[in-house]
């Protein structure tokens, strides 16, 4: 459920169009991108006002607005209206540290970014402006991991992923290992499951399709979705998967490792 937006008027009637049609959230595209043809990555799109209008409807509905935004102008920005997770926010830093704290913010960063593999992303490699777009953009992110070590801000984990499932496992498995590699391994964890689980809540008592419990952790009254793995993740993400390699890793059928998963107290795989 997509729609352009180019003013108040129009935000505020595709976000309530969006519900209608069963969205949970709101998304916004608050900045450039760097494999969108149209736009230079560090473009800030939306004014505050219009930013307002989307978290004003999001509100009403008892939700939450997310936005994809890359510049620290548009991280502000969007922070300052109410926004509740910022979607790969790589211009992080200490000001925008405090922004998310003062309104109990998230944030969100595919770490594929930070690849030496991120070039042959086909979208990037077959299309010469966003290949440029690619070297200035990881060349202008450099600051980012040590902000996010230094000052831990709540960070989900997501992939970013365009295709078919075979490579959206490999991006995934990529996307594991770099952010052990870069934040450490508890960190990595904890944004897959616990923080992650605090993000889809923000969707509210009435849009949340996982209303009866919580997500992400393991305690009485909560979501039984637990593994089973052959190995201490703590010490070696490659247990749940983790890959240095992206493109030319293998395709895998299930992760070895990985002996039992249970979603919802059912059990689909179990090889002790």
């Amino acid at each position: 459920m997509s729609c352009t937006a180019d003013s108040i008027g129009d935000i505020k009637a595709c976000a309530r169009q969006n519900y209608m049609q069963g969205a949970t959230q709101i998304k916004l595209m608050s900045s450039g991108g760097v494999a969108s043809s149209f736009d230079p990555w560090q473009l800030n799109a939306y004014s505050l006002e219009e930013l307002q209008a989307a978290v004003e409807v999001a509100n009403a509905y008892g939700s939450y607005a997310m936005s994809h935004a890359y510049s620290k102008v548009s991280l502000l920005r969007n922070l300052e209206a109410g926004v509740k997770t910022l979607e790969h926010a790589f211009m992080f830093d200490k000001d925008v540290y405090k922004a998310m704290k003062k309104n109990d913010a998230y944030m969100t960063t595919n770490m594929t970014a930070f690849s030496p593999y991120l070039g042959e992303i086909e979208a990037i490699n077959s299309n010469p402006a966003s290949a440029r777009k690619a070297k200035t953009a990881q060349a202008a992110f450099g600051d980012y991991i040590d902000n996010v070590n230094k000052y831990q801000p709540k960070l989900g984990f997501h992939v970013d992923c365009v295709g078919g499932v075979a490579a959206c496992e490999q991006q995934a498995d990529h996307s594991i290992y770099l952010s052990g590699k870069f934040l450490g391994n508890h960190y990595t964890l904890l944004s897959m499951t616990s923080v992650n689980g605090e993000i889809v809540k923000l969707a509210g008592e009435v849009l949340d399709p996982y209303f009866e419990g919580k997500l992400g952790v393991v305690e009485e009254g909560a979501y039984a979705d637990l593994l089973l793995v052959d190995g201490n993740p703590l010490q070696d993400l490659t247990v749940i998967g983790a890959n240095e390699k992206w493109f030319d890793a293998p395709k895998r059928d299930g992760i070895e490792t990985m002996k039992i998963i249970m979603k919802d107290g059912v059990i689909y795989k179990n090889t002790l």
